[in-house]
């Protein structure tokens, strides 16, 4: 016999042994190592496989021609092998009857238990564990052994076989039986004579003269059916191993000689061939046993198969086990679940959906369940739980903890959702009423915002969302207060979320921003009072952290000011209206400037006024003008107009007010630099005189004070002002009196002026008139002897111009040429012969071409000024008095 590279011998030999007693007989050979002496003729042989740890065999039993046996074991738990050992142990059983003949085959079953093939019987040998066997004393041996007949029958010689699954099958004249460890068990009838069998593996090769059938014993299957070769019988069948494929296979050998080689089908073709004939679970037993108790994808794919059959007959729960059980196997092809088709028919499973569920389960404890099966399975909890509710509305302790076990699992089962998907998995929770869920799930992931949502919009526990948002980070409190804060007013007040968010600030718990401390604001609602109180505390709590809050501060200041602003208009909380902003309206922080008009001013409310004085508010201006003109807040207004420096809209609204007091006032300090305003201050005094056609001294003087001003600065021509001191046609005339004096006076002085220059230029124009006409008709004598140029002595040729010069023609020629301009009335020139060229023209005197090149300059000018007409329209549109343009313009270019 041999075992993995142990070979056992039994000879028969005279002589005696290396060791052991006795006197000749035949031998027990362990080769190279061992001789053990036995008395008897042995007729079998058969060796156990040791343990996981120990390779070799642990026990030997051997049959001999008389039916007794010989057990040897070893009493050294630590050997390599039964006969490795220095204590070995033996011990005789006789034969079982007296006529049960030889033994023809002996199999072990365990380890402690052999089966016996004698030629008129089979037995079954059972012997204590090895660990009793080595307590047990030498004599106690032989009773502890059990003997038990179980089949009267017998085996012939080459009739056993051994398969896989120790099962020994047994041929017969009438059939073959098969014994295992229980003793006898199923059997086959066969046609014909069985001439030879085989074993591979649980497969019983059977051959007869006509017939080779595969017989697979754990199944009860015929595999293969086949025809014995022709002409030829099977001798002989021999176990063998293809090493290089890792394939068993069995060698048959003919009478003739030939070789037949048997081997098994491929693994997924058996498990095939077992799902066709509708047998599942032989099918999945099968292919579990290839991947050694992996799920493989051949285990996957039977065990589908079995669950489509299971969904086929309506176990709808044991099928969507099966399925998830496939899920394990990391497959691809024909072995890959298709989930979306399993839950499909899973779907279609008439009232409770435990099957859906199951499945679902098993989903996401393999973590290949997407987003939306996870919505299903809280769907189906959901539903389950809705039902057990209806179904059971009083429930004892009992049901409660099931309850609880039930609700651990599901979100142990939540809690493999990836984290990309779990806000909208909590969200589904909410959505399906499952809020316990939802707030575990939020806890345990650390959704914070999330959590507070739930607390206290679905639970209506305020004093929980306090109590755990002492965990949140700053960013996630601020997003949990603008998330949940509205609902925390509605349902607890405000008082607790104000102290909370003001300790928050100052403690840095809370991070703000200019945007979300106008959201925290919002909050409130149409409670000013609230958000008042929050905007001056928050405020006051920057004051530890000022760099940080610098940013955000305005915004608050802003909102705040926004508050005042309809507290002082709309007269809103009015038992409440002198109470001071918490140090930023104290009277030694207002700007001094500003105190005198505060002090003077109506008894209004003034709160927002004063808050814009404050020296450690700044707020943008231009936004609080805005805000204070959209709620018509005068003071503010002004204040806010002067601050920006809008002199000019300054004095419109004043006049819009009526208010003639400060409207002087604010002549009197911005009229330099803003002159319009004295206009508007005239407009709005003469507007104001009342029906009784009185005023006072005082506004007559700054009426004239106005007039005087507006005179001085040239801002208006004087039909202006007069327009606008008489708009009023109640206007007193003593108001004016004074200015119109002093107009007509300066008009007549004007006039006086203008009449003297008149007659000066029409005497001048006489005299011109009058030099013209007498040298156009009169004789002119010519009295000079002397050349104007050269001084000497006049002499033919000699040219003479009218103004009375007189120069040599060679003189006059010499001269740099002159320019030929042609004054209006002028003569032709005089022709001279000059060097160089045929002639030149002299048109003027050489010596009183100096004296009229600026009369030349000026008509250029004049010329060029009357060809440019846009210079005329921008004089006209900028000019304060357009009447006076226009004279000047036909004055000057009557006829361009």
């Amino acid at each position: 016999a041999t075992l993995k590279g142990w070979a056992v011998s039994v000879e028969d030999e005279a002589g005696e042994g290396t060791e052991g007693k006795g006197r000749g007989g035949s031998r027990l050979r362990f080769q190279n190592f061992f001789t053990w002496k036995i008395q008897g003729k042995p007729t079998t042989l058969a060796v156990r496989e040791g343990t996981a740890g120990n390779p070799a065999f642990s026990r030997v039993a051997i049959g001999f021609e008389d039916g007794s046996f010989l057990m040897l074991w070893s009493a050294d738990a630590q050997a390599r092998s039964v006969l490795a050992g220095r204590q070995v142990r033996e011990v005789r059983i006789p034969a079982v009857s007296g006529d049960a003949g030889s033994v023809v085959q002996l199999e072990f079953l365990a380890n402690s238990t052999v089966l016996a093939f004698l030629e008129g019987s089979v037995a079954m040998i059972s012997t204590p564990r090895d660990e009793e066997l080595i307590k047990l004393p030498r004599q106690t041996i032989q009773s502890s052994i059990v003997r038990e007949v179980i089949d009267l029958r017998g085996a012939k010689k080459g009739g056993v076989c051994r398969l896989a699954s120790n099962n020994v099958a047994v041929v017969r004249e009438e059939a073959i039986y098969f014994f295992s460890n229980e003793g006898r068990g199923q059997c086959i009838a066969f046609p014909s004579e069985v001439t030879v069998t085989g074993a591979l593996g649980d497969y019983l090769i059977i051959a007869s003269e006509e017939s080779l059938v595969s017989y697979l014993a754990p199944l009860r299957l015929i595999a293969f059916r086949g025809r014995t070769p022709r002409d030829e019988g099977l001798a002989a069948m021999l176990p063998g191993l293809d090493e290089s494929r890792g394939v068993q296979n069995l060698m048959a050998m003919t009478v003739n000689g030939n070789l037949l080689r048997f081997k098994e089908a491929p693994m997924d073709q058996r498990v095939e061939m077992l799902l066709e004939r509708d047998m599942f679970l032989a099918a999945v037993a099968l292919a579990k046993s290839e991947s050694k108790g992996e799920i493989s994808s051949l285990v996957s794919y039977a065990t589908q198969a079995h669950a489509r059959n299971l969904l086929r007959r309506g176990d709808f729960v044991q099928a969507a086990e099966l399925f998830g059980s496939a899920l394990a196997a990391d497959s691809r092809g024909k072995g890959q679940v298709d989930i979306s088709w399993v839950i499909m028919q899973l779907v279609a499973q008439p009232g409770s959906r435990l099957g859906l569920r199951r499945f679902l389960e098993e989903l996401h404890l393999r973590r290949k369940a997407s987003e939306k099966h996870t919505r299903l399975l809280i769907t189906c909890f959901s539903y389950d739980r809705a039902k057990a509710l209806l179904d059971t509305p009083q429930s004892g302790f009992g049901e409660e903890s099931r309850k609880d076990d039930q609700q651990d699992r599901f979100l142990d089962l939540l809690e493999t959702t990836p984290e990309e998907n779990i806000d909208q998995i909590i969200r589904a929770c909410r959505d399906s009423g499952l809020i316990d869920s939802a707030r575990i799930l939020c806890e345990r992931r650390r959704r914070h915002v999330m959590l507070s949502e739930i607390l206290v919009e679905d639970l209506s526990d305020i004093s929980a969302f306090y109590k755990w948002s002492k965990n949140f980070s700053p960013v996630e409190t601020l997003e949990a207060i603008l998330l949940v804060g509205r609902s925390i007013v509605e349902k607890d007040g405000s008082k607790k979320l104000i102290d909370y968010i003001v300790q928050g600030v100052h403690d840095n718990k809370i991070v703000l921003s200019t945007s979300s401390v106008s959201s925290i604001a919002d909050l409130f609602g149409d409670c000013i009072m609230d958000e008042k109180e929050l905007l001056e505390n928050i405020s006051n709590a920057a004051r530890s952290q000022w760099g940080q809050a610098e940013q955000w501060l305005p915004v608050v200041w802003i909102r705040l000011f926004r508050i005042l602003l309809i507290l002082d208009v709309e007269g809103h909380d009015k038992n409440r209206s002198n109470v001071c902003l918490r140090g930023l309206l104290d009277d030694e922080n207002l700007k001094p400037e500003l105190v005198e008009r505060e002090q003077s001013a109506s008894s209004a409310p003034n709160r927002s006024l004063k808050f814009l004085q404050n020296s450690r508010v700044r707020v943008d201006q231009g936004d609080a003008l805005w805000l204070a003109q959209f709620y018509g807040h005068q003071r503010c207004v002004s204040y806010l107009l002067e601050g920006l420096r809008r002199y000019n809209q300054l004095g419109v609204h004043l006049s819009n007010q009526g208010d003639a007091a400060e409207l002087l006032k604010a002549c009197r300090r911005y009229g330099n630099r803003e002159p319009v305003i004295w206009v508007d201050a005239l407009k709005a005094f003469t507007s104001g005189v009342g029906e009784s056609s009185t005023m006072t001294n005082g506004e007559s003087d700054a009426i004239n004070e106005f007039i005087h001003t507006i005179e001085k600065s040239n801002i208006l021509c004087s039909a202006d002002i007069l327009a606008i001191a008489s708009s009023n046609p109640k206007a007193p005339y003593r108001t004016l009196r004074a200015y119109l004096q002093r107009a007509f006076a300066a008009r007549r002085a004007a006039a006086s002026k203008e009449e003297n220059l008149a007659d000066q230029f029409d005497q001048q124009l006489e005299s011109l008139t009058h030099d013209v006409d007498r040298i156009r008709n009169g004789v002119v004598i010519v009295r000079q002897r002397r050349c104007s140029l050269c001084e000497a002595m006049l002499d033919l040729p000699s040219v003479h111009f009218l103004c009375g010069h007189s120069f040599h023609a060679t003189c006059l020629a010499m001269s740099p040429p002159m320019s030929h301009t042609t004054l209006p009335g002028g003569a032709g020139g005089v022709s001279l012969p000059v060097a160089g060229s045929s002639s030149a023209t002299i048109d003027e005197c050489m010596v009183c071409s100096v004296e009229h090149e600026a009369t030349r300059n000026l008509f250029r000018a004049h010329i060029a000024r009357n060809n440019r007409h846009d210079t005329f329209f921008r004089s006209l549109q900028s000019s304060r008095d357009k009447f006076e343009v226009i004279i000047d313009g036909l004055a000057h270019n009557a006829f361009a």
